[in-house]
């Protein structure tokens, strides 16, 4: 049979059958002449690659013993490889034998594996001569803390204040316990992003969020206080008193409002955040126990535009704890080299 075989790209939820696929194809080329130890299958776990084998033993087993199975299997390659040729079972017995022969062979490894396995034959190419040792998970906590310990230790008292600071403005609210564990989670948690984005440049940078600038506006003092004052005066035009108290609480909260807050996500505020562009034109409308209020021109875009506002800052002030978040991350990964 034909072994020509294209690229193919694989992309389903979990439980879809992939592996069931891959298998099917992985069958295809080593039916007949085809040499099992040339084939390479990588996983992200132990078990995924355990079971990737297993599929592939227990389907040419069955098609061996099952005449149904081998044309079930035929069935299978057919989908993939229209025009191959149909496998018989003794041609299944074979290939079972081939691969239970071979099983020492076979290249199915986890990523991990296989990387490693590429370092310790090529040590010299990866600037390793001197030998290394993978890291497990234990030992991967250990150096993390002994990072950590000298990073804190080592820094001037300015900078550390600095960096607690920072810290602990980009967590306000959310860290519990003490600053040293909140701190060690967050970097376990995210110097691997670090890792794959690996461009500082991207993070923390709204050109990377939107094909042009920041879609929501910020106002002066002086300009929010000139919207509130339009919403305000659209209460009065409020028929049902029952839907007069949203609108009355939204204003209210920015005739107060501190930069960095948003306000409470009512049935309001979703109504204008779920039509935004249609309320910066102008057009809106608010339903509250089967009340509906259609806001005048100026009120809908008033209270667009003070949502935009808020929004602005919100997304100004998760930009720059991003760009602080990947400055502790860099200054953690350049030690964590240093010692590894």
């Amino acid at each position: 049979m034909s072994k020509q075989m294209d690229n193919l790209l694989i992309s389903a939820s979990a439980g879809s059958g992939k592996t069931y696929r891959l298998t099917t194809r992985f069958l295809y080329m080593v039916m007949g002449e085809g040499d099992p130890s040339r084939a390479l299958a990588l996983t992200f776990s132990k078990a995924t690659a355990g079971e990737f084998l297993h599929s592939i033993l227990k389907r040419l087993a069955a098609a061996a013993d099952d005449a149904s199975k081998c044309e079930e299997l035929n069935k299978d390659i057919q989908k993939d490889f229209n025009g191959a040729e149909n496998c018989t079972q003794e041609a299944c017995r074979a290939t079972l034998r081939k691969l239970v022969a071979q099983l020492h062979r076979l290249n199915l490894w986890t990523l991990d594996s296989f990387f490693n396995r590429a370092l310790s034959v090529f040590p010299m190419e990866f600037g390793l001569a001197g030998g290394y040792t993978l890291l497990g998970d234990h030992e991967q906590e250990q150096v993390r803390h002994q990072v950590l310990g000298r990073l804190l230790r080592d820094v001037s008292q300015k900078e550390a204040d600095r960096l607690a600071a920072h810290f602990c403005e980009a967590h306000k609210g959310k860290a519990q316990g003490s600053f040293y564990r909140t701190f060690a989670d967050f970097v376990r948690d995210n110097h691997g992003v670090l890792m794959e984005v690996g461009d500082d440049d991207k993070w923390g940078s709204p050109e990377h969020l939107w094909s042009g600038a920041c879609p929501y506006q910020e106002l002066t003092q002086e300009e929010l206080e000139r919207e509130v004052r339009i919403i305000q005066r659209e209460i009065d035009e409020v028929e049902h008193s029952a839907s007069k108290k949203p609108l009355e609480t939204l204003a209210l909260f920015f005739s107060n409002w501190n930069p960095g807050e948003f306000p409470n996500n009512s049935t309001l505020v979703k109504t204008v955040l779920g039509n935004l562009p249609a309320f910066l034109k102008g057009v809106g409308d608010f339903t509250f126990r089967s009340n509906v209020h259609t806001f005048s021109t100026d009120a809908a875009k008033a209270l667009g535009k003070c949502l935009s506002h808020a929004l602005a800052h919100e997304f100004g002030k998760s930009l720059a704890r991003t760009r602080g978040h990947v400055e502790l991350l860099r200054a953690y990964e350049n030690l964590y080299r240093r010692e590894i």
